[in-house]
C-alpha cells in the first residue's frame, strides 16, 4: 500500500523494501497454504516499485527479475501472474533491465505463462513485457529463442481485447525488426494473423502496431513467402 503512491514508493526502495520483498518470494515454499497470498501481495508491491527509476535499479541489483521467473513457473493463479508480468514489463523498461531479464531466461518464463492463460490482462502485460525486452538486440534474439513469436501469434489469434491486441502486435513489430525474428515471425503465421486482426478491429492503436509488424514483413527477402 505504501509503494503505492509516488512519496511511498520511493520510501520503500530507500527502506531497502525490494531487498526484503525479494527475499520473501526466494524464500516462499510452493506448497505453503499462505504461498498465493505471500505470491500476491509480493509481486503487487514489486509492481509499484518498479514504477520508478530509483525502483527499477534497485530491483535489477538483488535480481527480482530471476524471483519473478521463478514464481511465474511456479504458479497457476492468474493473479501473481499478472502482477509479476507487470513487474517484469516494468524492469524491461531500460537497458539495464532489459539485459537483466533475458540473463534470467525471463522471455521463456512469459511465453510459458501466455501458453497457459486464457486471461487478458495476464496476457497483456507478457506481451509488453515481451516486446519491451525486444527492444535490445540480446533481448530478440532471447524472445526468438523461446518462440514468443508463436506465443503472440496465438494470442493475437484468441482474444478480442483491444489492449491485448495492441501489445501482442507491437511485440511482432518489435521482434520483426531482425532478421531471425522476422523469419520466426514469418514461419508462425504472423501475417495471416496480424491480417485477421486489421480486418477485425476499430482501434486505431492496434492498427499502427498491426501494420507496423506487416511492414517490416514486407520488406523482407521472405515476402513471398507470407504475402
Amino acid at each position: 500500500n505504501f509503494a503505492s503512491s509516488f512519496k511511498g514508493e520511493s520510501a520503500c526502495v530507500n527502506a531497502n523494501a525490494v531487498s526484503a520483498v525479494a527475499a520473501a518470494l526466494n524464500n516462499t515454499v510452493q506448497d505453503d497454504p499462505h504461498a498465493r497470498f505471500i505470491y500476491t501481495q509480493a509481486c503487487t508491491a514489486l509492481r509499484r516499485m518498479t514504477c520508478s527509476a530509483g525502483g527499477k535499479a534497485a530491483c535489477i541489483v538483488v535480481a527480482v527479475q530471476a524471483a519473478l521467473v521463478t514464481v511465474l513457473k511456479a504458479t497457476t493463479d492468474d493473479t501473481v501472474r499478472e502482477h509479476a508480468c507487470c513487474a517484469l514489463r516494468n524492469i524491461a523498461v531500460t537497458a539495464d533491465g532489459k539485459a537483466a531479464c533475458v540473463t534470467a531466461f525471463a522471455p521463456a518464463a512469459l511465453v510459458t505463462c501466455l501458453n497457459a492463460t486464457i486471461d487478458d490482462k495476464v496476457r497483456e502485460n507478457a506481451c509488453r513485457a515481451l516486446g519491451n525486452i525486444a527492444w535490445s538486440a540480446d533481448g530478440q534474439t532471447a524472445c526468438v529463442a523461446a518462440s514468443a513469436p508463436a506465443a503472440l501469434v496465438t494470442v493475437l489469434n484468441a482474444t478480442t481485447d483491444d489492449t491485448v491486441q495492441k501489445q501482442a502486435c507491437r511485440g511482432l513489430g518489435i521482434i520483426t525488426a531482425s532478421a531471425d525474428g522476422l523469419a520466426a515471425c514469418v514461419y508462425a503465421f504472423a501475417p495471416a494473423a496480424l491480417v485477421s486482426c486489421l480486418k477485425a478491429t476499430t482501434d486505431d492503436t492496434v492498427r499502427q502496431h498491426a501494420c507496423c509488424a506487416l511492414r517490416n514483413i514486407a520488406i523482407s527477402a521472405d515476402r513471398w513467402r507470407s504475402c
